[in-house]
């Protein structure tokens, strides 16, 4: 990579944080007068696509060195499960002070297990309802990022760039199968719908682990300037009102191919020092809002449907309200918490290692 590898890479913080938007906006889109990030969907297949390029950053090498599976998966559940639990809180305080907009697997004798299930980020069979995760329901994306980094993590030795191409090419068939069966390309979420979700993430995933190796042969220095492009695509991918008939078409080439080449032109740039606080800001913002807006979006819908008149501003401050309490809950209550569990499970004396993760 010209000027040598780089370390970080700014502008996929960015990318990620306007993703995390996306997703709260289409959430929300139901209550706005005019609609926007359409598919907003889609930022799960970034998510999982920045997964692939950042696990492969951080862990590649020492997988391959010899860190053992259980080591990576302490440090991956670190990493998740502080606003897995706090989401999952939300979730069930939200069903229980307004049980209409709950989900019917929470107001059932089986809400403790569904619950206890979500908690420990595993998907619920139990109760009615379609969703895996009825206590939260975005949650669904995280379970499978974690399987997928397991399976990687486990098979990573073995994992030629040929493989990983014909695996990529695997999934995107199983993935196109289940927009065939189900007509969306919005699929993963659901009961029925476990095999295409481990078809996308499985593509997307794995996609963004080939990016990482061939990272060198992609620099493109002539783009090194182009970080607001990135996050301008980004948001344009995930609002273009595509037709219906266009849409699944839309959806796969972008499952394949455009978060892909999203991730390639963020991956070379070279933002200024000015814009650096701004994308890490982004980056911070991610995934707490991803992991707590839902209840949010819950009462602010059953806020909207007492006072329809005013639908428009309920949405728009509350989502003002999530990404502010984003922010403030990876500043209070996040990032102390890893950093304290990290110390507690990663770097003390009885695990074997003094060394933090990165």
């Amino acid at each position: 990579m010209t000027g040598g590898a780089q370390h970080h890479y700014p502008t996929l913080d960015g990318m990620r944080g306007v993703a995390a938007i996306g997703v709260l906006v289409y959430h929300f889109g139901d209550l706005l007068p005019v609609p926007l990030f359409r598919a907003g969907y889609l930022a799960v297949d970034l998510f999982f696509c920045l997964s692939g390029f950042v696990i492969a950053h951080a862990y590649e090498a020492r997988l391959r060195a010899g860190m053992t599976i259980g080591r990576f998966a302490l440090i991956r559940l670190i990493r998740l499960w502080p606003l897995v639990a706090l989401g999952v809180a939300l979730g069930a305080a939200q069903a229980w002070l307004l049980p209409a907009t709950a989900d019917p697997a929470l107001l059932a004798a089986t809400a403790p297990v569904v619950i206890l299930l979500n908690l420990l980020l595993l998907p619920s069979f139990v109760g009615d309802g379609p969703r895996l995760f009825p206590a939260n329901p975005p949650h669904w994306s995280l379970f499978y990022e974690m399987a997928v980094n397991l399976a990687y993590a486990a098979l990573s030795r073995r994992l030629s760039n040929r493989l990983l191409l014909l695996l990529i090419l695997g999934g995107f068939a199983l993935f196109c199968g289940g927009i065939a069966t189900l007509g969306t390309a919005n699929i993963g979420w659901a009961r029925d719908q476990i095999p295409f979700g481990i078809g996308r993430v499985t593509c997307t995933f794995l996609s963004g682990v080939l990016l990482h190796r061939c990272r060198e042969r992609l620099d493109a220095p002539r783009l090194a300037g182009c970080w607001w492009l990135a996050l301008l695509l980004t948001a344009a991918a995930l609002t273009l009102p595509v037709g219906s008939v266009l849409r699944p078409i839309f959806d796969a080439m972008f499952v394949l191919a455009g978060g892909p080449l999203l991730i390639w032109l963020a991956m070379a740039a070279r933002p200024p020092q000015a814009a650096l606080p701004v994308l890490s800001g982004l980056g911070r913002l991610s995934y707490p809002l991803y992991a707590l807006h839902f209840p949010l979006y819950l009462a602010a819908a059953e806020l909207a449907s007492r006072f329809p008149s005013l639908r428009g501003l309920v949405a728009v401050t509350a989502m003002v309200i999530a990404c502010g309490g984003a922010l403030l809950l990876a500043r209070l209550y996040d990032e102390p918490v890893r950093r304290r569990l990290t110390a507690l499970f990663i770097i003390s004396p009885q695990w074997g290692s003094r060394r933090p993760p990165p």
